[in-house]
């Protein structure tokens, strides 16, 4: 297992309710509006990032969406 905090910057409410949405389903928790803590396997965190990758791909933007492995300290 790891952790991981993940945060967000996304100009498209519809976009952004899709991110959240995936976040939320991956059991992760919302520390702050745009920032998510998750303890995931590592094989569901690398699913995480293909999803989260995926989605950014969709569409034309400049936004960011952000993934930081932290220690269990």
């Amino acid at each position: 297992e790891m952790y991981c905090f993940i945060y967000y910057d996304i100009e498209h409410n519809k976009i952004r309710r899709l991110v959240v949405r995936a976040l939320q389903q991956q059991g992760c928790i919302r520390v702050q509006k745009s920032v998510f803590f998750a303890r995931l396997h590592r094989k569901r965190y690398h699913a995480l990032t293909d999803l989260l990758r995926q989605i950014a791909q969709l569409y034309e933007n400049h936004d960011s969406i952000m993934l930081l492995p932290v220690g269990e300290d």
